[in-house]
Parts: C-alpha cells; sequence; structure tokens
C-alpha cells in the first residue's frame, strides 16, 4: 500500500469481489487503504493504510450505539465513534481531539470536519447494490497524521449505514 500523501487527493472505493462486502482504496492501479469485513453476519472490520490498521467493532443497540477503533495488536481503543439518531456522529480520539462526521438527507454524500468546522474527507456513495464511492482529501488536510483513519472508518461507516440499518 501507498501512503495517501503520494495520491491525488481524489480517490475511489471499490468492492474486491462481488461475493465480500471488502474494498480497496484506489487511485488509478495504486493501492491506498482497505476495508476487510471479518464476518458476513457481524459489523466488525479492519481497515487498513500504510499508516497503520485499526479493528472496528459496533457496539450498543439501534439508537445507542458507538463504534470502537482498536489500533491491530492493542487492547485498549485510541477512538470512540458515537452516532446520533441522524446517522451523524462524533470520533472522539484517546487524546481530547475529536471530529465530526456528517451527511447530507439520502444519506449519499458524507464529511469529516474538524473541530473548527473546516472540511477534510468529502465522501460520495454510489446510489447502486454494490459498495462504491469517491473518497476527496482536502489538499490541507494531507499533512494531518489521522487522515489515515478518517479516511478507512469513513467508508466503514458508510457501508454500516448502508448494510445494517433497522428495519
Amino acid at each position: 500500500m501507498k501512503p495517501l500523501a503520494e495520491s491525488s487527493g481524489s480517490l475511489a472505493w471499490s468492492p474486491v469481489s462481488s461475493i465480500r462486502r471488502d474494498s480497496v482504496l484506489r487511485d488509478g492501479a495504486d493501492i491506498f487503504g482497505v476495508v476487510h469485513w471479518q464476518s458476513a453476519f457481524k459489523a466488525a472490520a479492519l481497515g487498513g493504510t500504510a499508516s497503520g490498521e485499526w479493528n472496528f467493532v459496533l457496539e450498543g443497540f439501534v439508537f445507542r450505539q458507538w463504534i470502537r477503533v482498536t489500533p491491530t495488536g492493542e487492547k485498549e481503543p485510541c477512538a470512540i465513534f458515537r452516532a446520533s439518531p441522524s446517522l451523524n456522529g462524533v470520533l472522539e480520539l484517546q487524546g481530547g481531539k475529536s471530529y465530526y462526521w456528517h451527511s447530507n438527507f439520502w444519506l449519499t454524500k458524507w464529511i469529516w470536519s474538524d473541530e473548527e468546522g473546516t472540511d477534510l474527507l468529502l465522501f460520495d456513495r454510489n446510489l447502486s447494490l454494490i459498495a462504491e464511492g469517491s473518497l476527496e482529501i482536502i489538499p490541507e488536510a494531507i499533512p494531518n497524521p489521522d487522515v489515515p483513519l478518517l479516511s478507512v472508518l469513513g467508508w466503514y461507516l458508510i457501508v454500516v449505514v448502508s448494510d445494517f440499518r433497522p428495519g
């Protein structure tokens, strides 16, 4: 995998196969990230970039859900994402920093923004049965050390909302 800083900033999430939900983040032929689902029946996945790997586990029940983010090989989470009933939410990092997750009404466009309200990453989910979409990294955000985590966690959240919504 290549570091996100070497990408053009305009990337695409695409499925690895038509059978599994696993996805890769590409810029042309180069791979910059992956989300690998641990099971077809659980909302648990491994997200990775050249900067690291994180385990994502959905916990809670219906409208009181959160996602525990744990670096691979660690026992303690480095972050918790708390979802609101609107499916927006806040990622709280262990050091006290927070990032905000917002969507449009149709749940096709998603944005990570920082504590000052500055947009960092823009996701666009295609309206199809296949989990695919685009990711645009705002150029000023590329040096941010949390962008690799946000890039894979964002795609995980989009797939969870698409596949595991109640009802």
